[in-house]
């Protein structure tokens, strides 16, 4: 059986590194993708990046029946109280996963961070 020959200490020690590289790999690469020109222009959280991306995944603003243009306040702040209300609900749901999708690369990276510190906390 496999888990008789390798010691406790030197699997930590590998599944750690193999997650600090892991992490780090992530963080750069998204890092790289939030502030390079020329990989799909800059990508920081703002209102470029919020449109392309409210664009790119319109099927999530048609679950909730409104579409990401719709979303701008600038667009239902002029309507009456109950619409306001009803589209505001419905758009911050879609808002929401633009942002989990944006940040899930980062979120990935502490994940797997964390999981090399518990690694290591075990040596």
């Amino acid at each position: 059986f496999l888990s008789a020959t390798v010691k406790t200490e030197a699997y930590y020690t590998l599944v750690c590194r193999w997650c600090i590289g892991v992490a780090c790999s992530l963080a750069f690469v998204w890092v790289v993708w939030i502030f390079a020109d020329s990989w799909d222009g800059t990508n920081t959280w703002g209102e470029s990046t919020k449109l392309r991306l409210g664009n790119d995944l319109q099927k999530v603003f048609s679950i909730h029946n409104v579409s990401y243009p719709e979303c701008d306040y600038r667009v239902w702040k002029n309507l009456d109280e109950d619409s306001r209300k009803t589209i505001q609900s419905k758009c911050t749901n879609g808002n929401l996963t633009l942002y989990l999708n944006w940040a899930s690369p980062m979120a990935a990276a502490i994940s797997v961070g964390c999981l090399a510190l518990f690694c290591r906390l075990r040596l």
